[in-house]
This record gives C-alpha cells, sequence and structure tokens, in this order.
C-alpha cells in the first residue's frame, strides 16, 4: 500500500496533511483486511493476525460496527465515489476521533475493495463531545459503548437535497421546527415546506414523526451526517446540549 501525502480522486489529487500521522488500511470486498499500515494496527492496539479477517476480531465494541463499515464499504465499490467518514471508538481504551477518506480499490481498472486513509483531526475534542452528544439522544441507533460512532459525511442524503438532510436530521433529534428554523435563522413557516417537500418526495401520508422515524429506521438516516455540520460545529454543540 502506497504510504504517500498524495491520493488521487476522480484523477485529481488530494493532499493529506503532512503533520499527522495516516493510518492506511486496504479491505477486499468482503470486507477482510488485505493490508495494514504499522500505525494503523498501533491505533486499533492489534496485529497482523487481523490481515484476512473482518472486523468482528477487533476490541473495544468496535466489531459492533462491523455491518454498518461493510454497508458503506459495498456504497463506496459500487458508486466508485469517495467517501469522508468520522469514526469514534475507544482506540487503546481512549475514546478517539479519526476523519478518514475511503477510496474504491482498483486493480486493472476493476474494483477490488476499499482504501482507507486516516487521521487525527485538529478539532477531534469537539468532535469526540459531538459523538457523545448524539450518542445519548433516543431517536440516534447508537451501537458499542457511549461516545462511539461511525458517521459518513455527506453534503446529500438519498432523494434529499442538502437543506432537506440538514433540516430533517436535526428535527430528528428532537427539536421542534421552531426550534430548528430559530437555529438555522429560518421561519417555521419554510421548516413546514420543507417537511411537506419531503413527503411528498417519498409520498409519505403520515405524521411528521412518522417520517422522521422512517428516515431514520428504514433508509438508515444516522449512519450519515450532514457536511454543513461542520461549517457550524460549535453552534451545533451548544445546540445540543
Amino acid at each position: 500500500m502506497p504510504n504517500s501525502n498524495v491520493i488521487w480522486v476522480n484523477d485529481k489529487p488530494l493532499i493529506l496533511p503532512k503533520n499527522k500521522e495516516i493510518y492506511l488500511n486496504s479491505r477486499d470486498q468482503n470486507s477482510r483486511y488485505i493490508s495494514c499500515s504499522d500505525s494503523f494496527f498501533q491505533l486499533l492496539g492489534v496485529d497482523e493476525s487481523i490481515i484476512g479477517q473482518s472486523d468482528e476480531v477487533l476490541p473495544n465494541g468496535i466489531s459492533e460496527y462491523g455491518d454498518q463499515f461493510a454497508f458503506l464499504e459495498r456504497l463506496i465499490e459500487t458508486t466508485q465515489k469517495p467517501l469522508e467518514m468520522l469514526d469514534v471508538h475507544y482506540f487503546n481504551n481512549r475514546l478517539t476521533a479519526i476523519y478518514s477518506i475511503n477510496l474504491p480499490k482498483l486493480d486493472n481498472g476493476n474494483v477490488i475493495g476499499t482504501n482507507f486513509y486516516g487521521w487525527q483531526p485538529n478539532n477531534s475534542q469537539q468532535l469526540i463531545e459531538l459523538s457523545i452528544r448524539l450518542s445519548l439522544l433516543p431517536l440516534c441507533s447508537h451501537k458499542g459503548n457511549l461516545g462511539q460512532n461511525s458517521l459518513a459525511i455527506v453534503n446529500t442524503f438519498d432523494i434529499l437535497s442538502a437543506r432537506e438532510f440538514e433540516i430533517v436530521y436535526l428535527l430528528s433529534l428532537g427539536y421542534t421546527s421552531k426550534q430548528v428554523g430559530f437555529f438555522l435563522q429560518l421561519s417555521s413557516r419554510t421548516i413546514d415546506d420543507v417537511i411537506y417537500n419531503v413527503k411528498t418526495k417519498y409520498n409519505f401520508l403520515g405524521k411528521k414523526n412518522k417520517l422522521l422515524e422512517y428516515l431514520v429506521v428504514e433508509k438508515h438516516m444516522h449512519i450519515y451526517i450532514p457536511k454543513a455540520f461542520f461549517s457550524y460545529l460549535q453552534s451545533l454543540l451548544q445546540l445540543l446540549k
């Protein structure tokens, strides 16, 4: 596996941070580890015995996210598009935030798995705080130990626009239309119009709370997180208190 500060995404260079330790792994189409960097072994507190195995061998509650990892890896392989991820787990018994870029792994133009490039971001403590607060919310499909999360960072979700996704996600956390409108500096009428538009897109006839339940339970919305959140992270943390 190449260990470089430049990776190529759709024929465009993506510069990895030079002042960060980069955690690397490759996995096959059955989510089994093909190769890992020494830094990745050290991060997880494991050794080369995980090569050829999947996530059920991982410690500290991370194994409970195996199905979720596999789902997102198949998505990367199918779309052949990069996916940003935020992973907050007990690496070596310490809650740690890892931001990553995940890419399809190609061999002669054929997809044979995925490549993971991760590092600890500068705002790690804020991201850990976000993960802890999200893990306490009732609708979030939380697994593992308190504070653990693996979230795909996306602009849009399913058939929803970026703004629609942002609004229904906040509503799904238990906030009212008035509260979400105040937070986003939108009128309650605008929020209600978005809910109506989302219902129309899904041909959904039920009430708002049933729509949100559908998005979380059936569409697995809470394994994703709006990228817009990271542009106002401090304000979001204040909202979630």
